[in-house]
């Protein structure tokens, strides 16, 4: 998904989280419980043909890789039963034409090892009998698969056009998903969260901050940003970070060192001996966003991070959105 698509997406998934934490305040406007429903559905079709999408980019890019790579291995087993000839017949020339290693295929671009390849083909035909290939190795059967993944490499060069075609819908889909979803929240959604500007007003403070995350997007040190709390977490080390949890807040966190971590709130600000059973998993260089229910407020204002790594030192940052 693009930029935009990810800093909205977040905002939304933040919302329905709040929303999903304060059922007894949702109950109070039905049709706002029943549009974040909807809304959701909307948010999963995004997220599946996001995934589509991704997994189309990928697939393409594995498929010419794998191509090469089988490709490569014919090459040297073609291109070594002439050397194993040329040893046998002390044919220099023919050493001299066949010299190629695994590392000259690797640095070679597409095109020039396709020509590579069909000078062989051309070559293997002028030896006669062709018998004789079978004593170093190269059967008719692995002449036949050197044709068969030349071809494909070849065509895996260039991305098929219906290929390109292909992945174009699926990126046009998603987006055509992803607009949905925003009109939805942007219309009927908000519309139907008004009403708790005076049926419950913390609860309305709270969905105009979730639904401000996609303005801001998500603000860390190198950004410039607020930040409230950073910590290096060391290796094997617990650590009780500097933010008291509050009512009606949303926290952006950001693991900006290349371990994971784990989190967790407690009643007291006593750092236990080691990480509890039920810490949630922080993955390296990756970010989130927490509302207070979610950490645990009213019951546990106190936000621990752990480092289970016994190597590697972590580090986060925190900051309030508001």
């Amino acid at each position: 998904m693009t930029v935009i698509q990810r800093i909205f997406i977040r905002s939304i998934k933040v919302v329905f989280s709040v929303s999903d934490g304060n059922p007894t305040v949702v109950a109070m406007i039905p049709i706002y419980g029943t549009r974040v429903t909807a809304g959701k559905i909307l948010m999963n079709d995004f997220l599946v043909a996001d995934g589509l999408v991704i997994i189309d980019s990928t697939g393409i890019a594995m498929d010419k890789e794998v191509a090469r790579e089988e490709f490569t291995l014919e090459l040297e087993m073609g291109y070594g039963a002439l050397v194993s000839l040329a040893d046998e017949t002390h044919d220099n020339e023919l050493k001299t034409f066949a010299n190629y290693t695994e590392s000259d295929f690797n640095a070679m671009p597409g095109e020039q090892l396709v020509e590579v390849g069909k000078n062989l083909e051309l070559k293997l035909a002028t030896i006669l009998p062709a018998s004789i290939l079978t004593t170093h190795g190269f059967s008719p059967t692995d002449a036949t698969d050197l044709h068969t993944k030349l071809l494909t490499f070849e065509a895996s060069l260039h991305t098929p056009e219906v290929n390109i075609k292909n992945h174009k819908e699926l990126v046009k889909d998603r987006d055509a998903k992803y607009k949905k979803l925003h009109d939805f929240v942007t219309g009927p959604l908000d519309s139907g969260a008004k009403m708790f500007k005076k049926k419950a007003p913390a609860f309305f403070s709270l969905y105009k901050i979730c639904r401000k995350l996609h303005l801001q997007g998500h603000r860390s040190l190198m950004d410039g940003g607020d930040v409230n709390s950073v910590k290096v977490i060391g290796a094997g080390k617990i650590v009780l970070m500097d933010v008291i949890v509050e009512a009606n807040k949303v926290y952006m966190c950001n693991n900006v060192g290349q371990t994971e971590l784990k989190w967790w709130s407690q009643a007291t600000r006593d750092i236990p001996t080691s990480i509890p059973a039920d810490a949630k998993t922080f993955s390296a260089v990756s970010e989130t966003t927490l509302n207070s229910a979610e950490i645990g407020f009213p019951d546990k204002m106190y936000f621990f991070i752990g480092n289970p790594s016994e190597e590697k030192d972590g580090e986060i940052a925190i900051d309030e959105a508001v």
